[in-house]
């Protein structure tokens, strides 16, 4: 049995329907991924803004502490001085 001839044009128009329908379905998918993504990344800044209220700020160093002249040792440099 021979096929019917079918109608390029109502062909080529029934396949661009269905990639504008699966078009529109990508783009609401990317777009709902987006939305949730950009409400993830708010609610990230928003838990690193906010700082506990009694936690006290780091103590910043107060620079090399002083050393006892004792402990100090010189490094011996250059050669063995001679014994006599």
């Amino acid at each position: 049995m021979a096929r019917p001839k079918v109608n390029p044009v109502i062909a080529l128009t029934k396949k661009l329907v269905s990639l504008q329908v699966r078009n529109e379905k990508l783009q609401q998918d990317i777009a709902d991924t987006l939305d949730a993504i950009t409400k993830e990344l708010e609610q990230q800044t928003l838990d690193s803004t906010l700082t506990p209220v009694n936690t006290p700020a780091p103590v910043k160093s107060r620079g090399i502490k002083k050393v006892p002249v004792d402990a100090v040792v010189p490094k011996k440099r250059g050669r063995p001085s001679k014994k006599v």
